[in-house]
């Protein structure tokens, strides 16, 4: 009902989110506490990770703990709580750069040490499962992704550096393990992707699909299927300016720029005066 204050119509709730935000959204499509309270959804980017269980959740919370001087106190989560944000974030980096990537399980590599996990209640099962179990919201749905999402992440010497066929078969190895011969042979043979030279950006082709066009094409496909109205969307125009340009050519804009993972947040949330205002 909040949202009559912004102007809105609390019969008509859109909810909307990028990356992490949108994993949220994905999230509430199959939450049960989230039933009815919204009337479509726009996932922009979300990240095809695995979803831990409480079990396999708690090493990172042990290392994040230990790591802020929690560990072995009275009430763990009030200490946590406790921590300034700064502190927290900080201490993310060990799990999330250092410990866990091959963590808890096989074939579930995930590098967020914060995320929604499969309680049984809250969130009774993963987002694709439940929806391949009829269990979500019948809503209009938007998923979308950037032709460049992973290029974001990683620093323009760094893009340059790993412009190396040797680079390209460790990273894919690392990544999918006893099917990255099949994978490197897939885009080598794929008409897409057959001309492209630059190791590093065929990285990043492959990554982006592996990490989140792959996981929204599937998604979108699943909620359609399931007679839920889906649409898929690819922002592809390349921004001058972005959340996140680690790269340099996140930020050049057309025409030799690229889309990369937020450079669509500007576009699809622009922040007016009149909003900025209501908010302050």
């Amino acid at each position: 009902d909040n949202i009559a204050a912004f102007g809105g119509d609390p019969g008509r709730v859109a909810i909307t989110g990028q990356s992490a935000g949108a994993m949220s959204v994905v999230c509430h499509l199959v939450a049960p506490g989230s039933r009815g309270l919204f009337r479509r959804a726009m996932a922009s980017s979300p990240v095809g990770m695995h979803y831990r269980t409480p079990e396999e959740n708690a090493p990172f919370v042990r290392t994040v703990s230990r790591l802020v001087r929690c560990s072995g106190a009275e009430n763990e989560t009030e200490c946590l709580r406790s921590r300034p944000w700064r502190e927290l974030k900080l201490a993310d980096i060990a799990p999330e750069y250092l410990f866990h990537f091959r963590k808890p399980c096989p074939e579930c590599d995930n590098l967020l040490p914060w995320m929604p996990v499969v309680d049984g209640a809250t969130l009774p099962m993963t987002p694709s499962r439940a929806v391949q179990a009829d269990l979500h919201a019948k809503v209009p749905v938007v998923l979308s992704a950037v032709p460049n999402e992973t290029l974001a992440f990683v620093p323009t010497l760094l893009v340059d550096l790993a412009d190396s066929s040797l680079v390209y078969k460790l990273v894919t190895s690392v990544l999918f393990k006893d099917r990255a011969e099949e994978v490197r042979r897939h885009y080598a043979e794929s008409p897409d992707t057959a001309h492209i030279r630059d190791k590093a950006e065929l990285l990043g082709v492959v990554s982006t699909d592996a990490m989140v066009t792959c996981y929204v094409r599937y998604m979108a496909r699943l909620i359609s299927q399931r007679g839920s109205p889906a649409f898929l969307s690819t922002f592809a125009l390349p921004p001058h300016s972005s959340y996140m340009g680690a790269d340099r050519r996140c930020v050049t804009g057309p025409p030799q720029g690229a889309a990369c993972h937020a450079g669509d947040v500007a576009f699809q949330l622009p922040v007016s005066e009149r909003m900025a205002s209501r908010t302050r």
